[in-house]
């Protein structure tokens, strides 16, 4: 390759997420790169240039089917088969609009480069298809070091991805809260990543126990004395198993919704 004197230029990079294969995607992504460029031609400056800025349209992956979707938009356009004379007309008149696909399916853990939250999103993600997210965060933190680290970012960052997974997936009920996610993997740092995940699930198993025996006292007291409102629920689901299990021994002897939050 010829070298070349570097020029300023402005570069748009569109960035969708997909854990689906969409057979459109590449029409999908030319839209967005038309909106960039229609908001670009909204400044008067910008429109009397008579220039478009670069858009560079990038999918990144992580279903569980092989990507399968045309990378180009030509191939939506048209008779998807024609006679030999024909496919060579419509190979000159077919628009052409491509774009980047990381497929994290194809990508080995130890292939993915970037910073440390941006590492931690596509291992997340890659591992999202299988529903080991556990096992992942454990590998994660092995290798490459806990959220605490000055160069790692902060704690914040990663409950932040880990809530996002946690909350669009059901296999990954009754795992623990992303707050409590980094302070665990923090203090496991140096064991064997099964140690850490089998962490990891211990206190889902606690939370999940600590949220069924707050569930069973809400719904006691409001099948004899009427609805909590939300400072009750709040002061319930804030206290320990023994307080509330020994409301709930008691029910029958409250006389009220405030006698029972008192006797927490």
């Amino acid at each position: 390759m010829g070298r070349f004197e570097p020029i300023p230029a402005r570069v748009a990079i569109i960035f969708e997420h997909q854990s689906s294969v969409d057979p459109t995607m590449a029409f999908r992504m030319l839209r967005y790169t038309v909106r960039t460029w229609e908001r670009w031609l909204r400044e008067p400056t910008n429109r009397r240039k008579g220039r478009l800025p670069l858009v560079l349209p990038v999918v990144l992956y992580h279903g569980a089917r092989p990507w399968s979707a045309a990378k180009d938009l030509a191939a939506l356009v048209g008779p998807a088969s024609a006679p030999p004379a024909l496919a060579e007309t419509l190979a000159k008149i077919r628009p052409h609009a491509t774009y980047q696909l990381l497929d994290l399916r194809e990508t080995e853990e130890s292939a993915l480069q970037g910073s440390w939250p941006g590492l931690l999103c596509l291992w997340l993600f890659k591992a999202h298809t299988s529903g080991d997210l556990i096992s992942a965060l454990a590998r994660f933190f092995v290798v490459h070091g806990a959220a605490g680290d000055p160069e790692n970012g902060d704690p914040e960052t990663m409950a932040a991805f880990i809530d996002y997974m946690w909350s669009t997936d059901s296999r990954l009920k009754g795992l623990p809260s992303h707050a409590k996610v980094p302070n665990i993997l923090q203090e496991s740092i140096g064991d064997h990543p099964k140690g850490i995940a089998e962490l990891l699930r211990d206190e889902g198993r606690q939370e999940g126990r600590h949220s069924a025996l707050a569930q069973t006292l809400m719904g006691l007291l409001e099948r004899r004395f009427g609805e909590l409102d939300d400072d009750q629920r709040s002061q319930i689901m804030s206290e320990g198993d023994e307080a509330i299990q020994r409301v709930i021994d008691t029910i029958f002897d409250l006389s009220s919704i405030d006698e029972a939050i008192a006797n927490l």
